[in-house]
């Protein structure tokens, strides 16, 4: 049995035995919903519905009713390497060196973003066996998922907000300022009007 948690779906998707994988766009990782609604699953990763509850949130990106379900996160597809690939060790992934192209006829990726390196994770099933000293393997992820999994999905929009972020200023003290004494300018300034700043955007 896979890691059990609670996300929302639409009415079309909240049905028991249903089965999908989580994706996000770029607006939904400032959405107050969603640490409840995405956030605490897998991008990539497959789960089946176990649960439909009777609690539903409004979607403000899509605007349309969201369903409270259980999930169940079902075993995922992992390139390792060979030596770890037997049923039922316990392993902690790490992204291997060098990716073979055969990896596309398994339906996997080398760098999957549904993964973070040293995770846990019980090998379930092998899937197949690669060149290098690689195999293909399914797995049950054993760690809850963290947030980083979303920012390794969305770097360029993670980056732009930290960007946007104002930066707090300590106020400089007396004593740090140059002892040397101002010099005198003949050039008149412009005053300074308060509340002008340089944008932070």
């Amino acid at each position: 049995m896979g890691r059990k948690t609670v996300s929302m779906l639409t009415e079309t998707m909240a049905k028991e035995g249903v089965e999908f994988s989580p994706y996000a766009s770029e607006k939904c990782i400032g959405c107050r919903f969603f640490n409840v609604c995405i956030g605490n699953l897998r991008p990539g990763a497959r789960y089946r519905v176990v649960k439909v509850r009777s609690h539903r949130n409004k979607c403000p990106l899509l605007s349309e009713e969201m369903y409270v379900v259980e999930v169940e996160e079902l075993p995922v597809r992992l390139v390792v390497p060979s030596n770890m690939a037997i049923e039922g060790m316990t392993i902690t992934y790490r992204k291997p060196p060098r990716c073979p192209d055969e990896v596309k006829r398994f339906g996997v990726d080398c760098n999957p973003p549904y993964i973070l390196e040293g995770e846990k994770a019980t090998v379930k099933k092998i899937v197949g066996r690669l060149r290098g000293g690689l195999t293909v393997v399914e797995a049950e992820l054993l760690d809850p998922p963290k947030r980083e999994l979303w920012i390794k999905v969305f770097p360029v929009t993670t980056a732009a907000r930290t960007r946007r972020s104002p930066r707090r200023q300590e106020p400089r003290s007396r004593s740090s300022r140059s002892s040397r004494p101002p010099r005198k300018s003949s050039r008149k300034r412009s005053p300074r009007f308060p509340g002008a700043s340089r944008s932070s955007g």
